[in-house]
């Protein structure tokens, strides 16, 4: 209920700051913030949107606006959706001009991000299970033969292996496709009948005279990503060239019969190879780079979560995990900035002299420490005042290069990059993965906090907030 009340404001006035339902092509959400498609940008009225209450801040990322919430989107999204009957108005209904407009880099990762953060939920559960599994092992509370260990394990490897069919209906669903036609196409890359098939000879047969390569798509994300894309341009096509009686018909059809060639032969071992030469460039360049590499990664990570393209690293990070069996840099790179932006909030506080700001700045510490929501420390705080996000970036840095040095690594996708996210660290190295990166946050956050106290100078909030 309060929560309701909090974000009551919102959801009556949203929709009509943002140019009206009809301006709204496409409206969900990720972990923090609400992400909504225009047609006419110059409707939206940014600076009413940031005054509205619980909006931490406003951004656009490529054609993409944002509105920064916190941990409970969620419930703002379900408040805005039910005051203004948006429901799953996922389907991007958007002229060739405005697609045209958006093919780029910033398409690219907006297009990853939407296909694999809803499925992020998924691997949290299945990670942490694993992690709480393995824990159960050190201490002796279980052993890896009993029934209890065997059946939760594979309901934790249930969101790995089936990838495909989780991601297929992402994508389906942020490229306007039908998500039963994608879950049916993901599901078909795990069919047993072809995994037995590719197992056995190690290819995948044939289709129309067409070899199949044999290819072990569990845990694969970039083959649906491609798959759907393709798909949804189609099974629009098809369904613009149905007669109206025939639709319902030929629609789905249609789009399996043809895609499923085009997925098995093309596409799908496309996905393969960029998964494949992705983790495996990533870890050539870790190699080769060592910590300096890490520390430049985890140094520059606040400004991928200002612009949004840190929403294109879980893809990465599950590739990891899938082809590597852990995650050398992205959980790493993404968990030491969050404990920084939180020193550099208590440095704020305790310098500050503004009562509220010194509240305001304290909630934002502990929501990222404890929670890993980084966004009130961000918006709030260090970008606000410009000298905190320096010397975050700089403590990062620092942090991020004896994480390297120390090699250290994440053997499951934390439920957040916060205080429980060390668990996630133990696994092949015992505990030491689990000190060495504790090490590394703190000197981090020493780092942080001290240069913040130094730079920060409370006279000239005033200044930089203008």
């Amino acid at each position: 209920m309060a929560r309701e009340e909090k974000y009551r404001e919102l959801a009556e006035k949203l929709v009509g700051l943002l140019g009206g339902r009809e301006n709204i092509s496409y409206f969900t959400h990720c972990v923090t913030r609400l992400r909504v498609n225009v047609s006419d940008k110059e409707l939206v009225r940014d600076e009413e949107i940031r005054g509205l209450k619980g909006v931490l801040g406003t951004q656009w990322s490529g054609e993409q606006y944002q509105v920064i919430i916190g941990q409970d989107v969620d419930d703002a999204y379900q408040l805005v959706c039910a005051q203004n009957g948006l429901g799953e108005k996922a389907k991007q209904e958007q002229d060739e001009a405005e697609t045209k407009k958006k093919i780029g880099i910033a398409a690219v990762l907006d297009g990853i991000a939407g296909c694999v953060s809803p499925v992020v939920i998924a691997l949290i559960g299945g990670g942490m299970i694993k992690v709480v599994l393995l824990l159960l092992v050190q201490l002796g509370l279980l052993t890896e033969k009993a029934g209890t260990y065997v059946t939760l394990s594979f309901v934790a490897d249930a969101p790995f292996y089936f990838l495909p069919v989780l991601v297929g209906a992402a994508a389906a669903k942020k490229f306007g496709a039908n998500i039963y036609l994608g879950m049916t196409l993901g599901a078909a890359l795990l069919s047993p009948t072809f995994v037995d098939l590719v197992n056995a000879t190690g290819s995948g047969g044939s289709i129309f005279g067409l070899p199949i390569s044999g290819q072990s798509y569990s845990s694969n994300v970039f083959a649906m990503i491609l798959t759907m894309w393709v798909a949804a341009k189609l099974e629009k096509w098809i369904a613009k060239h149905s007669p109206a009686f025939l639709r319902s018909v030929l629609e789905p059809l249609g789009t399996l019969f043809i895609m499923t060639p085009i997925m098995l032969v093309v596409l799908a071992p496309l996905g393969a190879i960029i998964g494949t030469y992705l983790a495996a460039g990533i870890k050539a360049l870790y190699d080769a780079t060592g910590f300096l590499g890490l520390a430049v990664l985890t140094g520059v990570v606040p400004i991928f979560v200002l612009t949004g393209m840190h929403m294109a690293f879980p893809a990465i990070a599950v590739q990891n995990f899938s082809s590597l069996g852990y995650d050398p840099l992205i959980c790493i790179a993404s968990m030491i900035p969050n404990f920084n932006q939180g020193a550099a909030c208590l440095a704020v506080a305790l310098k500050t002299k503004d009562k509220d700001f010194k509240t305001e700045s304290t909630t934002a510490a502990v929501a990222t420490i404890v929670a890993g929501v980084s966004e009130p420390a961000l918006f709030g705080v260090t970008l606000k005042y410009r000298t905190p996000l320096y010397a975050v970036m700089a403590g990062s840095a620092i942090g991020g290069a004896i994480a390297g040095i120390f090699q250290c690594c994440s053997y499951a996708f934390p439920g957040s990059f916060a205080l429980f996210g060390f668990i996630t660290m133990l696994g092949d190295k015992g505990w030491s993965n689990i000190v060495y990166m504790i090490i590394a946050v703190l000197v981090g956050m020493a780092v942080t906090f001290v240069l913040t106290m130094f730079l920060y100078k409370p006279e000239e909030v005033k200044n930089y907030a203008e």
